[in-house]
């Protein structure tokens, strides 16, 4: 029982039945504990490092000040409370271990401090936990101000509250989201090249008004995502949203497999496939897929909308096969079943030639007749009607003897009209005279 002040520059304390605070202090440079049962030192101590823990049961230490676990610690279950926690060394538990940093951060050196634990619950401004030997197998009951960012080995399951403005949770194995309620501020990115697995259902909600964060499940096994990248962001009015063409391109790399069963409100979730496959079912306010050579057969409402429209609030790579669908509707096809093929562009009919105008007709010169005749009397358009039919003597017609007259001709009332001229008579003689024909009186 610690029930006074205990003062020292070093300070160890060796239990057989454990360790407890009954109203005393430490003040101590380096402390050191070693009991099977509990070591409960609640709070209000002044410890510079803890240098060494091996406790069987419960450690409960509670620091004024920050607090450096400078040598290797141990515990049944381990609750440890400061302002600011530096880890240098590792820390491990079967059970459960709960860092408690107040104002200040969490921070692990990456070389050689492991951290161990059966369940993780941290609270702080910041947490950095990117140790290479990590053993993480929970999250729970997480609440940082800024970032959180944790690396395991082996599988994770998240479950419970896990709360921070922005959030990378990196495993070698699968990381399991079994009721988890991820609250964010900006975005998230789940890096897990064995896949992620559902449990319970799991929701991702805003922390404020800022805007719907966004989160990105990764799961390749090559050219995945180490860290949280600067592009991934909420969506926020006014501001360029994050696109899946941020992430680059796909490629069929292998994969760890997806399975969703997550509530994300108007949330923007990307899945980071390459070959793998995702199914399950999702709500958020949309949906990138990145995949190459795999597919996904996901379910639930994108913008607000179920049914075979909620797949158009949802995106592929260009010229990916319709293998990724959502609500049974082929992703980034302009319908549901079959890719449409774009209807060529009207070909316009060839221009027509203008017409060439023709050159108008000369007009030919008189061809005079032969002999010095005269020309041919021009046919007039339209002679005028006679008033009786008029027979010419046949000496005007070259016959060689005279017509024969019909009775009662000529009339006697009547004569011929029009009269033929005696000049054109004497004219149509000498014409027969020049041809040959016997002028007959």
């Amino acid at each position: 029982r610690v029930a006074g002040p205990v003062r020292g520059a070093a300070v160890s304390l060796l239990a057989g039945g454990g360790i407890v605070e009954a109203g005393g202090q430490l003040q101590a440079a380096a402390l050191r504990l070693a009991t099977p049962g509990d070591a409960l030192l609640g709070s209000g101590h002044a410890v510079a490092a803890l240098e060494g823990a091996l406790v069987g049961g419960a450690l409960v230490l509670g620091i004024d000040g920050p607090l450096l676990l400078a040598g290797p610690a141990e515990a049944g279950r381990a609750t440890l409370s400061a302002e600011g926690i530096q880890l240098l060394a590792p820390l491990a538990s079967p059970g459960s271990v709960v860092l408690r940093a107040g104002a200040g951060s969490v921070v692990q050196g990456e070389a050689g401090a492991g951290l161990r634990a059966g369940l993780l619950g941290i609270e702080g401004a910041e947490a950095q936990l990117l140790g290479r030997f990590n053993q993480v197998g929970a999250l729970s009951g997480v609440r940082v101000d800024r970032d959180l960012s944790l690396a395991t080995m082996g599988a994770l399951r998240v479950a419970g509250e896990v709360s921070a403005g922005r959030l990378l949770l990196r495993a070698d194995g699968a990381v399991t989201l079994d009721g988890a309620r991820l609250v964010l501020g900006d975005a998230g990115l789940v890096a897990a090249p064995g896949g992620v697995q559902a449990g319970a259902p799991s929701t991702l909600v805003p922390r404020g008004t800022a805007g719907a964060p966004a989160l990105a499940l990764e799961t390749r096994g090559q050219g995945a995502l180490a860290a949280l990248p600067s592009f991934l962001h909420a969506d926020v009015a006014g501001v360029v949203p994050t696109t899946l063409a941020d992430f680059g391109a796909a490629a069929p790399v292998a994969s760890g497999p997806v399975q969703l069963r997550l509530e994300a409100g108007a949330s923007p979730i990307f899945l980071l496939l390459g070959g793998g496959q995702a199914e399950g079912e999702v709500a958020a306010g949309r949906l990138g897929v990145l995949g190459a050579g795999g597919g996904a057969a996901l379910t639930g409402m994108l913008g607000g909308e179920g049914g075979l429209a909620a797949a158009r609030h949802a995106q592929v790579p260009a010229g990916a096969v319709p293998a990724y669908a959502f609500n049974f509707c082929a992703i980034g096809v302009p319908r549901c079943g079959a890719t449409v093929a774009a209807t060529p562009p009207p070909v316009p009919p060839p221009p027509v030639p203008s017409p060439v105008p023709l050159p108008e007709p000369a007009e030919l010169p008189p061809v005079p007749p032969p002999n010095g005749l005269a020309p041919p009397a021009t046919r007039p358009e339209a002679l005028p009607q006679p008033a009786a039919r008029v027979r010419l003597p046949a000496l005007l017609l070259g016959a060689t003897a005279p017509p024969v007259l019909p009775a009662g001709w000529p009339p006697e009332e009547e004569s011929l009209s029009p009269a033929v001229p005696e000049e054109a008579l004497e004219q149509a003689a000498q014409q027969a005279g020049a041809l040959g024909q016997p002028v007959r009186p």
